[in-house]
């Protein structure tokens, strides 16, 4: 049986989360993550950040924004090769006054 060949995998490197302390109506330092592997172009994406006031950009990876909401907010940031692959980073954040 022949398998075909998608190509190296994708990853999340290396797989570190930004900064999780972050001040109320302050913006963040932006966040670059990075992936290896995967085909070209990659298009990133993030779940949990709604109404948070950060968000990703979804061709350079780039997380930033002002967190207008006081808590902790657990968010998913995903990146997918041209050809279908996915990885994940499961990360945290917390804004305080």
């Amino acid at each position: 049986m022949l398998v075909p060949d998608c190509g190296p995998g994708i990853s999340i490197t290396p797989a570190v989360c930004p900064p999780s302390a972050l001040t109320l109506n302050v913006a963040m330092t932006p966040f670059t993550f990075t992936a290896s592997g995967g085909t070209a172009p990659l298009t990133w994406s993030v779940a949990g950040l709604g109404g948070t006031g950060l968000s990703i950009n979804t061709v350079s990876g780039v997380l930033s924004g002002t967190p207008v909401l006081t808590g902790t907010f657990p968010y998913t940031v995903s990146v997918q090769s041209r050809d279908s692959q996915i990885a994940t980073l499961d990360c945290v954040f917390t804004a305080m006054e």
